[in-house]
Formats: structure tokens, sequence, C-alpha cells
């Protein structure tokens, strides 16, 4: 099992908008019926300007964002069959408010700390397996 973010666009100018993916590989051997994931982001260059959940984990249990922390949280879970393909947990939107620079600014899953944790489970069980690397995006200037 492993969590992945995924991105539309890894460079942007200010005040446009671009969207970031939370993508569980779940399979026939390690299925999905909960997932909670935490993010965090620099909130003094990106917004949160809304959040979409997935089909495969209909009851949305918990969703959250702070933009003045720059923290996203989101969980979702089934009481019907678990999912056992790739799916989309949560799509995140965002804007862009500052420029970078060439280094860019990272979205990345929060550190592992109780109550901050990204878990994904089946049955009860953590299947949570490994977080990908961080989202690098890159806001330049316009000309």
């Amino acid at each position: 099992m492993s969590a992945d973010l995924v991105v539309d666009a890894t460079a942007v100018t200010p005040h446009s908008r671009f969207t970031m993916t939370v993508w569980l590989r779940a399979g026939t051997d390690s299925p999905v019926d909960g997932a909670q994931v935490f993010l965090d982001f620099d909130p003094l260059v990106f917004q949160v300007v809304g959040m979409r959940g997935s089909q495969l984990l209909p009851v949305e249990l918990y969703s959250a964002v702070d933009n003045h922390l720059g923290r996203i949280g989101y969980a979702a879970g089934t009481l019907g069959q678990p999912a056992t393909a790739h799916f989309r947990l949560v799509s995140v939107e965002f804007q862009a408010m500052a420029v970078t620079g060439g280094a860019g600014s990272t979205v990345a899953f929060a550190s592992p700390t109780r109550p901050h944790m990204t878990r994904i489970v089946y049955r009860g069980n953590d299947n949570t397996g490994r977080l990908g690397g961080p989202a690098v995006i890159v806001v330049a200037e316009t000309n």
C-alpha cells in the first residue's frame, strides 16, 4: 500500500490555481475501507480554495483546512465494499499567493505525530505502507 501526491502543474503564476490529488494504491492484497491524510503547506505561498473527496470512500469523516497554519486534514471511509484498485482519495485546489523563485515550495504529508497521522486502514488494521515524497510547486513571477 502506498499514498502519493500528484500535482497537475509544477510551475504556476501568482493568483493562479492548481490541483493536488492524494492517490492511494490499493489492491486485492491490500484493500482499503478507510483513510485519513494530513498535509502541510506554506500558507504565505498557497491557500486552499476547495476540496473534493472520492466516490470509493463516500463517507466523509473529517474535512478541515487551516489556511493560517498551512494544514489540511481529510478522512473518509466506506461501510460497503473496500477499494481494491488505485484510486483518488481527495483532490485539493490551491491558489498561489506569492512568488517562490526556482526553489519552489512544497506540499507534503504531515509529520506522523498524533493526532495528525496519515493512516490507511482495512477492517481497523493499519496497512499504510509508503507515503510519497513532497510535491514541489514553483510560483514564478508574471512577465
